[in-house]
């Protein structure tokens, strides 16, 4: 039987791809964020160069080991749990952040880069499932410009934040937050736990001209296709 696959159409009229782009969004505007802002705020904060130099540097190598434990991670639990943990780490990871003291950074930099190194596998794995692979290119793609549009949006709107209230952290408290708001997106999907494990049936939400028409199976997961 052939895999269920569902067009690009009918996959942009479905609310499970908008929740889906808005919590990959939010996540790459952390990454933007940080990516832009961390060394000033380290230094703002009273750190010397060297210090933090090593904590800028050592986010590539846990991004990698974020990917590497990715695949094992797949072996135990639902892509859908791994991704939850995954969004889950990050806003632990700003609250870190929050702390004072070298150790709040330190365990910043592991959760940070653990769970941004796996983001863009997990993202790429949930369209897949989710999606099917006839028009994968083109969801991914229009996926992939939202989140860039966010992640380029994202230096700019901390700036603004630090400059009206004279600090980061405010910004920090809003990238918390921002933790919350991936959960409530990601929740947006409905998954629900199949009784094998390592499986998850996603049961699409029903919107205004999209109804259900076939099921199939791929990757582990069993999946509702919508057609036109």
């Amino acid at each position: 039987m052939p895999e269920a696959s569902v067009t690009t159409r009918a996959a942009l009229r479905g609310a499970p791809f908008w929740w889906l782009s808005g919590a990959f969004a939010l996540a790459r505007f952390a990454s933007a964020a940080v990516g832009a802002h961390l060394v000033p705020l380290l230094l703002e904060r009273g750190y010397p160069a060297g210090f933090v130099a090593l904590m800028v540097g050592a986010i590539g190598p846990l991004q990698l080991l974020g990917r590497l434990v990715f695949a094992p991670a797949l072996g135990r639990w639902s892509l859908s749990i791994v991704t939850a943990v995954m969004f889950g780490l990050l806003a632990l990871a700003f609250a870190a952040l929050l702390m004072p003291g070298p150790s709040g950074v330190w365990v910043f930099v592991a959760l940070f880069g653990a769970s941004n190194g796996a983001s863009t596998l997990s993202r790429a794995g949930l369209i897949a499932e989710l999606y099917g692979p006839a028009s994968y290119g083109s969801i991914n793609g229009v996926l992939a410009l939202i989140v860039a549009v966010v992640g380029a949006l994202a230096p700019l709107l901390v700036g603004a934040v630090y400059a009206a209230a004279g600090g980061y952290t405010a910004a920090l408290w809003g990238l918390v937050l921002s933790g919350w708001w991936r959960r409530r997106l990601w929740r947006g999907l409905n998954p629900l736990p199949d009784r094998r494990r390592g499986t998850l049936s996603v049961h699409f939400r029903a919107t205004a001209g999209v109804t259900p028409t076939s099921c199939g199976r791929a990757g582990g997961w069993s999946a509702t296709a919508w057609g036109d």
